[in-house]
Order: C-alpha cells, then sequence, then structure tokens
C-alpha cells in the first residue's frame, strides 16, 4: 500500500491526504494540484518535488472519481 505509514513515508502524509481531499471534491484537477505544489516548494526544497507528486498521486488514486463533490453538479457544469 502505498499510503501505508513507514519510515521515511510519515512526512508525506500531508500530500497524500491533499490528493486524497483533491479527488474525492472534484475540487481540482491532478494536473493542476501537482503544479501548484511545485510552484509552492522554495528552491531549496526542490529536490522533494518528485516525492510530492507521487504522495499527491497516490492520495488521488484513492478515489477514482469524486465521492464528496465541493459542488452540485449543476454549478460544476456552468461553463
Amino acid at each position: 500500500d502505498p499510503c501505508a505509514p513507514r519510515p521515511g513515508r510519515v512526512k508525506m502524509a500531508a500530500m497524500v491526504m491533499a490528493g486524497a481531499y483533491a479527488a474525492i471534491t472534484g475540487l481540482v484537477g491532478a494536473d493542476a494540484l501537482r503544479a501548484a505544489a511545485r510552484g509552492a516548494l522554495p528552491p531549496y526544497r526542490a529536490q522533494h518535488a518528485a516525492r510530492n507528486d507521487d504522495a499527491l498521486v497516490a492520495g488521488m488514486a484513492l478515489f477514482p472519481a469524486p465521492d464528496a463533490p465541493a459542488w452540485p453538479m449543476a454549478e460544476r457544469a456552468r461553463p
């Protein structure tokens, strides 16, 4: 299980949860979430970008379809 706590992975829990939250609510797509996470990293933490991406994707994989949409369908369908 890529989300199971193990030594060295505890720090990634917040990123996994962010991915899961985004997926279950449909609040933001995977590409936008990953781009925002990369953009928020200061240069001295750039070495963590790939692991953050992996954690976000692992969290999003837990909920392949929104189970608790952030907005009702009618609102999401608006252009």
